[in-house]
């Protein structure tokens, strides 16, 4: 027998490390704790067997089974698992005696099978073990859970068990392979028959295209000589042309440069004058800002003049409000001080900086002066005492001066400070009550604007979704418009087509038109039927050619349009005599028969509308044709009539007389048909395609006028927002008034303390101004002694070379830096300034309030206002200086203007005639193109028609015709001739040059086919055969195993429960498809269904069924995952004790956690895990053991 010597593995699973399994007849037990690794070895071996399902080795996917890596181990790249099998007796297809399995998985995905080392595909490895009773799926194999599989599958799923003992699988494969062979055979010969249908219908036609192609290639050689001299001439005469227009395309050309040039100087004055207009524009904005700054200066100052007055005129404040506001003021002192105490700091350190970068200039300038005699050095060290002299001359001038003008304003503010008024406090009352009023006021309108507001912006809102709407309902108008417009051309198109008859056969078009010149001639069978849209494609597959057979009187009028055709040489056609042609109906019975048929329609016949002259017509060439939904339908209709008429089927599909078919995708329909169907629903669309389109115009108008409406009302809202507006800011303006006035009242108090305090200050400083004026004098002097000596110096200075270029780029670059954190500087002092007027500002808020009751220095404040007044003249006056210059300006940009503008229209003009001539010379290109167009055409005519370049066609009817100059010809006489012959070729409609070849291959082809048709027939016989014959051997095997296992089942369940009865049976009397269902009733149970047995009954049951199966066919080696589990420990010794007396013909490997099933065993497998996920055999043959050491073991 075949049995398992061993297993190796390496990398998979929990494999870590090459790990190798040896076994030996008997059975074998693996034991071990959970989580170990025991039923890897059953995976594994599964796996190599051809598992392809990373589902049944309990894996997400097939990169699963390699090792994963552990704590200390990196993961592998690969798995390989290698099953070695005794094959002395030859039990498995192969010549030798020992086997080895080979399975590889790379983790990119790779994989390959090993047959003793020789690569193999999964196939080869399927076959080698089918019907063996091994197999990735054979019942050899129970991994855990497939106990309840087995009885929980569908008996249908049993039955494969059942098979696989048998033997039949290969059968069952086979079988599936010859029906796939035979549905090809099937499939062949279905395209065998079509093809020899299509063959059937194309030999006639194919006879009278082939006679066609005759005609033409006559036609085209007698047509040859004239057509050759005709296209030379053309060529000649086109060149001609061609030559002109391409020199007066460059004479235009060279004009167009000229203006271009022109346009160009134009331009660039132009472009120099419009500079001299943006500096003008700039002049006058720079003017308006002036003018602008002026004016604010003029208003500031008015506004200031103001507040005086009002301080003459108000001098009272309440007490408790002015205390108030004095508190609000010293914080805002506090604050500004500190934040004055912050930009100082920043100035200190941009200082530090500064004077660091100056001694570092002054070095660099020092090592420059050591370059320079003594003499320069003594005139530089003496200017520099002289500016530094000077410069504290300046600086003490300049501090006199502000002494000077800090004592002015002191005595202005003194002589002020006398004339307050009395009145303030009364003053103050007053205008709080009136920056109160003006406060609600402006809430009040405020809130009115905003909802005004709100209001403008929903009815915007409104106003942009009636447009949208608008716009929608205008774009699908006008859709709508286009389409009806691309119908009505459609409408137009398709009129035409049928009055010209387009579509139609040449023979029976050319007869239709000159129909008036016969007798007898009615029109086509197309033209006098009426059919619902949803049978055309059934009409036009069933009919096709028929429908352009032309109804005439008799026989006589047909042979008479026959004739016609044969004079004119205008084709053939086909004719229907009305006095001759009778209809051809199906008989009573057959209608009888498919009117209760499913999926018959109607007789075609009875589908069709016309007028009763032409019913026999109609009934005869559609009478006998039936209609069906589905070509399913019209395949069983013909059988059941005995395929005796045409059926075709909604779609187009035809079934023939005799049985044959015809169908597929949908060809082209008849034109002719096409076009009036097309014409039909066109007209029907227009009509309801105007009528949408009337509602569409009236639903755009509508929302056109409701636009209109909502339009005015946002306008009137708007109107009505701008007027409120403009009452608030009037409010705000009177309010900022008011609070001005109010804030100036709470000045005028402040300012009497404040005199008080600068006072003593002043007086130091008069003292500071004696001190300055002294030490100025004694400057002075000094001054004049050092510009003496500057002067001596020079006189006897000599020129010196210049520095050196390094140095001097150090001092430039010194004093860029300089210069930036001057900047700096200069930037924290103006922001030190502005927190210093503002510290001010507020101290004179807070030396205002403490006027309290205080008077106001009256002729002071009447001083200051003719000081500020006398301002407001000069400011005026600049004003007006500046008002005269913008005008000035204003009239010379007037006159830039009107030169720009004249330029313009010299330019634009010269644009204009130069895209004149440009157009000019486009019509001239599109001729000349269309020239050199018709010009290859010509030559290629000649290239393709007559295999000839213009120089040979030339040589040819020169040699050959003994034409020197085609001129001379009789051109016209030649080109009638042409055209009369182009007429002709036109007549024989499309031609197949390759019609004669056609029509001969088509005849050998017939007969290849009739013979291929043969040998299929034949071949299907056989296939049907060979099925057949394969069915009974698989019915017999069957059954005389599903005997022997069923009885085995009967005896191995009494004897495993001690007790009992278990049944197998089949399902149906169809051996081959009929499932296996089992029947139980344990010791002391009723029979139950298999779903109702506890979990050891179900495990006990399933394992009977293996034994069963084992009995009728030993397997080679079986494997068994746990399949004891749920059995008691009497079980358990019965399964074990049962399992012995099999191992002569059966190899058992079972993992297991059972004492009884370890004590039964031959040897023992330990399996552990001592590193986290590697495991670890470790083995033991109980042979060798005696019963006290087994005993201990077990434990």
């Amino acid at each position: 027998m075949v049995y398992l010597k061993q297993v190796s593995a390496y990398g998979f699973k929990s494999f870590a490390d090459k790990t190798t399994v040896n076994f030996d007849s008997g059975v074998t037990a693996i034991v071990g704790p959970n989580g170990s690794g025991k039923s890897n070895i059953t995976d594994a071996i599964k796996w190599v067997l051809g598992e392809q399902s990373a589902k049944s080795l309990r894996g997400a996917k097939m990169e699963d089974v390699i090792f994963s890596g552990a704590q200390d181990r990196k993961p592998q790249n690969y798995a390989e698992v290698t099953l070695t099998m005794d094959n002395h007796k030859r039990m498995l297809n192969i010549d030798a005696d020992i086997v080895e399995v080979t399975r590889k998985l790379y983790r990119n995905g790779d994989s390959e099978y090993l047959l003793n080392k020789q690569k193999s595909r999964l196939k080869d490895v399927t076959e080698l073990f089918l019907d063996s009773g091994l197999g990735r799926d054979a019942f050899s194999m129970i991994s855990q859970g497939k106990v309840d599989q087995v009885l929980n599958a569908k008996p249908e799923e049993r039955r494969q068990l059942i098979e696989e003992a048998a033997g039949v699988l290969k059968y069952k494969k086979r079988k599936k392979e010859t029906e796939s062979k035979l549905e090809d055979t099937n499939n062949n010969l279905l395209r065998v028959h079509d093809i020899i249908y299509d063959l059937k219908d194309r030999v006639e036609p194919l006879k009278i295209e082939a006679s066609i192609a005759e005609e033409y290639l006559a036609l085209s050689e007698e047509m040859k000589d004239a057509d050759i001299q005709v296209t030379i001439a053309d060529i000649e005469t086109t060149r001609q042309d061609f030559t002109k227009y391409e020199n007066e395309i460059n004479e235009f050309n060279g004009l167009i440069q000229f203006k271009k040039e022109k346009s160009e100087r134009i331009n660039e004055r132009l472009s120099h004058h419009k500079s001299e207009r943006k500096t003008l524009q700039e002049s006058i904005h720079t003017l308006n800002q002036s003018l602008l700054s002026t004016t604010e200066q003029i208003e500031r100052y008015i506004g200031q003049v103001n507040v005086l007055k009002e301080r003459l005129s108000n001098q009272n404040e309440s007490s408790a409000k002015r205390n108030e506001r004095l508190k609000k003021y010293n914080e805002q002192l506090t604050n500004e001080l500190a934040r004055k105490e912050e930009i100082e700091a920043k100035i200190q350190t941009l200082s530090v900086s500064k004077k660091a970068l100056d001694r570092q200039l002054k070095t660099q300038q020092k090592e420059l002066a050591e370059l320079d005699s003594d003499i320069e050095t003594l005139i530089e060290e003496t200017r520099d005492s002289y500016y530094e002299k000077l410069s504290e001359q300046t600086a003490l001038s300049n501090e006199i001066k502000l002494i000077e003008k800090e004592v002015e304003q002191f005595n202005q503010k003194q002589s002020k400070q006398q004339t307050v008024n009395n009145n303030v406090e009364q003053d103050f009352e007053a205008i709080q009550h009136t920056i109160g009023h003006l406060n609600n006021t402006i809430i009040s309108k405020t809130n009115d604007l905003d909802k005004l507001r709100e209001d403008y912006k929903r009815a915007l809102s409104h106003i942009e979704t009636r447009k949208a709407e608008y716009n929608t309902a205008r774009e699908k108008y006008s859709q709508a418009r286009r389409y009806i417009e691309d119908l009505e051309r459609k409408r137009e198109r398709l009129t035409l087509m049928q009055e010209e008859y387009q579509g139609y056969y040449q023979g029976v078009r050319m007869l239709l038109k000159h129909k008036d010149q016969l007798n007898g001639i009615h029109t086509t069978v197309l033209d006098v039927i009426e059919i619902d849209a949803q049978y055309n494609d059934a009409l036009d597959s069933a009919l096709s050619a028929s429908l352009q057979h032309i109804i005439v009187d008799d026989e006589q009028a047909g042979r008479a349009a026959i004739q016609f055709l044969r004079d004119k040489k205008y084709g053939r056609a086909t004719f229907l005599p009305l006095s001759v042609i009778k209809p051809r109906l199906i008989t009573h019975e057959v209608r009888q028969m498919v009117n209760n048929m499913p999926g018959f329609i109607n007789t075609l016949n009875e589908l069709i509308q016309t007028e009763q002259t032409y019913q026999s017509i109609i009934d005869n060439v559609s009478g006998n044709v039936l209609v069906c939904d589905t070509l399913k339908h019209a395949n069983d209709i013909a059988k059941a009539i005995g395929y005796k008429y045409r059926i075709v089927t909604l779609d187009g599909d035809i079934v023939n007389p005799g049985g044959s078919m015809s169908g597929g995708s949908k060809n082209k329909p008849t034109q002719a048909l096409t076009a009036r169907n097309d014409l039909q629903v066109i007209t029907n669309q227009l009509a309801e395609f105007r009528a949408s389109t009337e509602q569409l115009k009236k639903q755009v108008d509508t929302l056109s006028e409701m636009i209109t409406t909502e339009e005015m009302k946002v306008n009137q809202l708007r109107i009505d927002g701008e007027t409120l507006r403009d009452d608030v800011h009037q409010l705000k303006l009177s309010l900022e008034e008011a609070t001005a006035k109010e804030r100036r009242l709470k000045l005028m108090h402040e300012e009497v303390e404040s005199l008080m305090k600068e006072s003593e200050y002043i007086a130091s400083r008069q003292q500071l101004i004696k001190v300055h004026r002294e030490t100025i004098k004694a400057i002075e002097l000094e001054l004049v002694n050092l510009n003496t000596r500057i002067q001596n110096f020079n006189n006897n200075a000599t020129d010196k070379k210049s520095i050196e270029k390094k140095l001097n780029d150090n001092i430039n670059d010194s004093k860029n830096e300089l210069a930036v954190l001057t900047t700096n500087i200069t930037h924290q002092t103006d922001i030190l300034n502005e927190r210093i007027a503002q510290i001010k500002d507020i101290q004179a808020e807070i030396d205002a309030l403490h006027l309290d009751a205080n008077q106001i220095n009256v002729a002071a404040v009447e001083q200051e206002i003719i000081a500020k007044e006398e301002t407001l003249r000069t400011l005026s006056e600049e004003k007006l200086a500046i008002e005269s210059r913008m005008q000035t300006e204003d009239e010379n940009l007037s006159e830039l203007a009107s030169s720009i503008d004249n330029m313009d229209k010299e330019y634009n003009e010269l644009l204009r005639q130069i895209s004149g001539i440009e157009n000019g010379v486009g019509e001239l290109k599109g001729k000349h193109s269309r020239l050199n167009v018709l010009l290859d055409n010509l030559i290629n005519h000649l290239l393709e028609q007559y295999q000839m370049t213009f120089e040979a066609a030339k040589d040819y009817v020169w040699e050959t015709l003994g034409v020197d100059d085609v001129f001379q010809t009789d051109l016209e006489h030649l080109r009638k001739r042409v055209r009369l012959t182009k007429i002709s070729i036109e007549e024989l409609g499309n031609v197949n040059l390759n019609a004669i070849e056609q029509y001969k291959a088509v005849g050998e082809r017939y007969e290849f086919l009739i013979n291929q048709e043969a040998d299929l027939l034949e071949a299907k016989a056989n296939l049907e055969s060979i099925i057949h014959e394969m069915d009974d051997t698989v019915s017999v095997r069957f059954m005389e195993t599903f005997e022997t296992v069923s009885h085995a089942f009967e005896r191995i369940f009494k004897q495993l429960f001690g007790g009992g009865t278990g049944l197998l049976q089949l399902t149906s009397e169809d051996v081959l498809t009929a499932g296996i269902d089992i029947f139980v009733e344990p010791p002391g149970k009723r029979r139950q269904n298999l779903s109702l047995l506890s979990g050891g009954e179900r495990a006990l049951t399933a394992i009977v069924l293996l034994f069963s199966i084992l009995q009728a066919r030993s397997a080679p080696f079986v494997i068994l995952d746990e399949v004891e589990a749920a059995l008691d420990e009497a079980n358990v010794n019965r399964f074990a004790d049962f399992l012995n007396t099999l191992t002569h013909e059966t190899q058992f490997i079972v993992i297991t956690h059972r004492k009884g099933t370890m004590e039964k065993s031959d040897r023992l497998y330990g399996v552990t895990m001592q590193n986290s996920g590697i495991t670890q055999l470790v083995s033991v043959n109980l042979k060798d053991l005696d019963d006290k050491k087994l005993k201990e073991l077990t434990k």
